[in-house]
C-alpha cells in the first residue's frame, strides 16, 4: 500500500513469480520484459518499432539493424553513420527489442545481444551502470 508506482511494482511480483513457474530458458525473455516495464514506467522507453532517427518503421527488410543509446533506440542503414554510440545488431535481437521481450526471443545469442543493448541503454539513462548488470550478463551467456 501507498507504493508510489503500483504497476511497476505488480509487474516485479509477477516477473519473479514467472522466474519461480517457467522453465530457465524462459527467464531472459522475462528479465527483459521486465526491463521493458521499468522503462515505460519512468518514460524511457526506447524506440523500437521505427528507425528512432528517420522514423522509418520497423521491418524484416532493413539491410543492417543498429541500437544507439544516444539516439534513443533502433537506427536503420541509412542513419547509422549520425551516431557514433550504435551497435550493430542481429534481425533477431532487434525484433527482441522490438517485441519487448515477449515470446520472441528464444535464442540464447540473441537474448544476450538484447540484454547488453539494454544494458547500455539503462547505462546511458541513469549515467551510471546498473549494479547487477555484469553478473545478469554472466548468467545468460552460460
Amino acid at each position: 500500500e501507498g507504493d508510489s508506482q503500483p504497476a511497476l511494482f505488480d509487474e516485479a511480483i509477477s516477473f519473479l513469480k514467472r522466474l519461480d513457474e517457467e522453465p530457465d530458458e524462459k527467464a531472459g525473455s522475462n528479465l527483459i520484459a521486465f526491463q521493458f516495464a521499468l522503462l515505460i514506467s519512468v518514460g524511457s522507453l526506447p524506440v523500437t518499432d521505427r528507425c528512432s532517427n528517420c522514423k522509418r518503421n520497423f521491418a524484416n527488410d532493413w539491410q543492417q539493424y543498429y541500437f544507439s543509446a544516444s539516439a534513443g533506440g533502433l537506427i536503420c542503414r541509412d542513419c547509422e553513420g549520425a551516431f557514433v554510440d550504435k551497435k550493430v545488431m542481429t534481425f533477431e535481437a532487434a525484433n527482441c527489442l522490438n517485441k519487448h521481450g515477449k515470446d520472441i526471443c528464444v535464442k540464447s545469442a540473441s537474448l544476450v545481444q538484447t540484454e547488453e543493448i539494454l544494458v547500455e541503454y539503462i547505462t546511458y539513462v541513469l549515467e551510471k551502470r546498473p549494479r547487477a548488470a555484469q553478473m545478469v550478463l554472466q548468467l545468460l551467456r552460460h
